[in-house]
């Protein structure tokens, strides 16, 4: 089949004339008045030296341009920024009214609106010390199926030096994930800092303790203990399906269970009472028989 001639006649002036036409759309485009969001960066300026902002929100400060196209363009280059001058503030909580003249770094302020529902800034000041506070390690997700984290998980070093706000108590790692841990292990973590929060330490490298172990589940009998007078209480023991580390012995496991009632301010009569059972923080209780304890007063 014989491709249409029209198509390839003046080819060199057609594929021409289509640049040209897309210079000028793109010039024309430019000139086009849009608006768009711009986020400025927040600036704070001439707080005292022993103070510190601890919190604030938005991060940035939203405002709305309408301007042509290479206008928008050329205002994201200018590196603009919204001043927040904190001359006499002292440690507290604020609200800031947000104001086109505070922004930074540009002439064309008439071009700059305020987002509706987006008009303050919500800012904390607080006293800036030296401390040391604990690492905390965030995690996500369980350990696989059959395993299981052994007590909590522990960073080294325990703590940090900082200078910061006098509010911040503990420095807390970016989320780490076990859910596919099988085995105990040693894993670097990374120091999600608070805002305006230094570290002193020489300390370059942080590490999380994980210790996950194989789960296994057993049945077992635990005598309950008993608060108070009565005249009769049955039965007197208790059948357990509980899920625990394979390291664990079962009498070990017998040792550190507890199974218990109080019926110290019970009154004549006869009652079913709900047992506690108290588990090592490892264990998972799955079942246990009987649901309820008979107990029988017949004298108080």
């Amino acid at each position: 089949m014989k491709k249409p001639k029209f198509i390839f006649h003046n080819l060199p002036y057609k594929i021409l004339a289509l640049f040209i036409a897309l210079f000028l759309w793109f010039f024309s485009a430019k000139d086009r008045i849009i608006i768009e969001t711009i986020e400025l960066p927040i600036k704070t300026v001439n707080l005292d030296n022993n103070l510190v902002i601890s919190k604030i929100k938005p991060a940035k400060v939203p405002f709305l341009v309408k301007a042509k196209v290479k206008t928008i363009l050329k205002l994201k280059k200018e590196g603009l920024f919204y001043k927040l001058d904190l001359t006499d503030f002292k440690k507290g909580n604020y609200i800031h009214n947000i104001n086109t003249k505070n922004i930074i770094g540009t002439d064309n302020l008439s071009s700059f609106s305020i987002k509706k529902n987006e008009e303050t800034i919500f800012f904390s000041i607080d006293e800036k010390v030296i401390k040391i506070v604990p690492i905390v390690v965030k995690y996500l997700g369980t350990p696989p199926k059959n395993y299981g984290l052994i007590g909590k998980i522990k960073a080294t070093p325990p703590y940090v030096k900082i200078r910061g706000p006098k509010s911040v108590t503990a420095i807390y790692s970016f989320p780490i994930d076990i859910s596919k841990i099988t085995t105990s292990l040693k894993k670097e973590i990374v120091l999600n800092l608070p805002k305006n929060t230094q570290i002193l330490d020489k300390v370059s490298t942080y590490f999380a303790h994980i210790n996950i172990a194989r789960l296994k589940k057993i049945k077992i009998q635990v005598p309950l203990s008993i608060s108070g007078n009565y005249s009769l209480i049955y039965p007197k023991k208790i059948s357990l399906k509980i899920e625990l580390p394979e390291f664990y012995s079962i009498k070990i496991a017998k040792n550190n269970i507890k199974a218990s009632i109080d019926v110290t301010n019970y009154k004549k009569g006869n009652y079913d009472v709900f047992p506690k059972i108290t588990l090592p923080k490892d264990f998972s209780l799955i079942d246990f028989e009987p649901k309820t304890i008979r107990v029988i007063i017949d004298n108080k």
